[in-house]
């Protein structure tokens, strides 16, 4: 009878609902280039949804001379599956490159894409996520996750808005988040 009962309970548990994400991310290896131009990236950086706080690293190196080194990352904007980068160097100077621009594709592990510039100057706030362009030889896999901000008015979880964000039961859920500024 307890057999019967345990399995019950077990058929009849609530299913764990998805965990939806709070911060940006990007993590994963990727290359591309052929021979002595080869270029590959590691990468384990996050941020808030808005793109703040950065946190995390890149590892970049060659085909050839191996391990360039390993540098914080100073921004990351991601809209869907595409994502922006830049991981300043420290302690240089012209003529040597200020930091790194990387863009990285997601599509799943399939064609996953990637391109980067070495650059004299950092930008001044990060750049938007952009277009990668094609590349005949990129190797790897990366995963680019966007997570929804929450919301910041009571008017975004009015028609149906709460939605949206994936982590609230109902319209009224969404609203107490927005007054108390943390979900119930």
């Amino acid at each position: 009878m307890l057999g019967t009962w345990v399995m019950v309970a077990a058929v009849s548990a609530p299913a764990a609902a998805a965990q939806v994400p709070t911060r940006d991310s990007v993590t994963g290896s990727i290359s591309y280039g052929e021979g002595r131009a080869g270029l590959g990236f590691t990468l384990d950086v996050s941020s808030g949804p808005a793109g703040e706080s950065p946190t995390g690293t890149v590892t970049i190196y060659t085909f050839v001379a191996g391990d360039l080194g390993t540098f914080a990352a100073s921004c990351l904007g991601v809209s869907a599956n595409h994502a922006t980068i830049v991981a300043p160097f420290p302690g240089t100077s012209p003529p040597t490159p200020a930091g790194v621009v990387i863009h990285v594709e997601d599509n799943g592990g399939i064609g996953d894409r990637v391109d980067s510039s070495f650059v004299s100057t950092l930008p001044e706030s990060c750049p938007a996520p952009a277009a990668v362009f094609e590349d005949p030889f990129t190797f790897g896999d990366v995963m680019v996750v966007d997570a929804t901000s929450s919301p910041t008015r009571k008017e975004q979880c009015k028609h149906r808005g709460w939605r949206d964000y994936g982590v609230f039961k109902n319209q009224g859920d969404c609203v107490s988040f927005v007054a108390t500024n943390r979900p119930d």
